[in-house]
């Protein structure tokens, strides 16, 4: 169930420009520094995307600031890599993206905030562009079903 907080930035934004925001959240009822830990972690991302099939990390180490990395995707029957670079790694509370490659290339920013009922956990991509909105919509709704899928993996455990 999405908290009132949630509601407010839910949707996308700034439809008819060249910038377009798709922002989605939920609350997860467990702890901030686990729910930030899984969502963050390349092992586990297919789990809640299955559109994902793997993330290729192009250096060894811990993932953070800076970390390279490809995320290959299936897409209408193929396989679609998807670069991109952490800006941002602030454990347990955000991370930041920029996908480095591809046609389309937005911005992502995943916020993760201790409440009295659990974490809230919010995703938001930005796109430009002539079609930032076709993406933003579509994005949207793949986001709000992985934040589902989160959810219920996670208080499941």
């Amino acid at each position: 169930m999405l908290g009132n907080e949630a509601k407010a930035g839910r949707g996308i934004h700034g439809i008819g420009g060249a910038v377009a925001t798709a922002r989605e959240s939920i609350v997860v009822n467990r702890p901030c520094a686990e729910t930030f830990a899984y969502l963050t972690d390349p092992r586990t991302r297919h789990e809640w995307q299955p559109q994902v099939a793997r993330i290729e990390l192009l250096r060894d180490g811990e993932v953070g600031a800076g970390t390279q990395a490809v995320e290959v995707r299936r897409m209408f029957g193929r396989e679609v890599r998807v670069p991109f670079e952490i800006t941002r790694h602030q454990p347990p509370n955000r991370q930041d993206i920029r996908t480095t490659g591809g046609p389309i290339r937005p911005t992502g920013v995943l916020r993760c905030e201790q409440q009295s009922d659990g974490t809230l956990v919010s995703y938001e991509f930005t796109f430009t562009g002539p079609a930032a909105w076709f993406f933003a919509r579509i994005i949207s709704r793949n986001m709000k079903a992985a934040l589902a899928r989160t959810k219920k993996r996670l208080e499941s455990q």
